[in-house]
């Protein structure tokens, strides 16, 4: 796959590692669902602050200004995230960005689906000790 200048200027020049990142936090599952995640939606571009908007694509965060999401929720379907109702369009691309609303659903959702993600690792690798002591103290006896 190549990387055009365009997207460099539009996502970064970290972009492919960044969304490499953001679909491995959630093993590639959409945010909102669970379902094969085949985008990565930017709640925003560029970095918010007092000012407002700047040009600074670099500074994209997995989990809080880019989400892994499924074609579904990535489209413009009532409820999605580039539907009118939770995404404000701009000319300037720089400017567009989900409401505060839909990025504050956005982020809960990934942040626990990510923390479950997690527990159910911590819990896999508990059970299997568990098991495997188990079995060696019982071959002890």
């Amino acid at each position: 796959m190549t990387y055009s200048d365009e997207g460099k200027e539009r996502y970064g020049k970290e972009w492919p590692k960044t969304r490499k990142q953001v679909n491995g936090m959630l093993r590639h599952q959409c945010t909102l669902c669970g379902a094969e995640a085949l985008n990565v939606h930017h709640a925003y571009y560029g970095k918010r602050g007092l000012f407002g908007h700047t040009p600074e694509p670099d500074l994209e965060v997995p989990g809080w200004s880019v989400f892994p999401l499924c074609l579904n929720h990535h489209s413009r379907h009532k409820g999605m995230a580039h539907h009118p109702d939770n995404y404000k369009w701009s000319d300037a691309h720089w400017t567009n960005s989900n409401t505060q609303d839909y990025l504050f659903k956005l982020r809960l959702h990934f942040w626990l689906k990510y923390c479950l993600l997690g527990l159910t690792e911590v819990l896999v690798g508990f059970v299997c000790v568990f098991i495997l002591c188990r079995l060696f103290l019982g071959l002890l006896q």
